[in-house]
């Protein structure tokens, strides 16, 4: 039978990008976001809840805002044809809509849209949904 999905997504959080636990890194440390199983896993459990191949991810996590440093989340695109990877031609469309709140910072947000104003767009509806009252 055939997938029934070609393509997903794999998504790394990094919180800080001072934070590394060795020091031949390429990378900051990672945390888990999307995945409720911590490392050391069964293998079947992590196969199970790795999540790469849904095409909605959501989630909710809260962090101190001491833990955090120009964090970010790494996207990594994840092809298959025939249960094997490959590498397609086209690029997968995508979007991430994320939200931050901090409590006792009444401009928070204008901070964000001032901060990262080349990097955020805002969501813009296709679909006219229809308000019922």
């Amino acid at each position: 039978p055939g997938n029934y999905t070609r393509a997903g997504l794999e998504v790394t959080f990094r919180p800080h990008d001072g934070k590394f636990k060795t020091d031949d890194q390429l990378h900051p440390d990672s945390k888990s976001f999307f995945s409720s199983i911590r490392s050391g896993g069964e293998e079947e459990e992590l196969r199970r809840d790795a999540w790469k191949w849904e095409n909605c991810l959501h989630a909710s996590r809260i962090f101190r805002g001491s833990s955090l440093r120009n964090p970010c989340f790494d996207i990594h695109y994840n092809s298959r044809l025939e249960g094997r990877n490959f590498t397609p031609a086209e690029k997968l469309p995508y979007a991430l809509a994320a939200t931050a709140r901090a409590k006792g910072i009444a401009d928070f947000c204008d901070q964000v849209v001032r901060k990262y104003a080349t990097q955020l767009e805002p969501l813009r509806p296709v679909v006219e949904i229809p308000i019922r009252t």
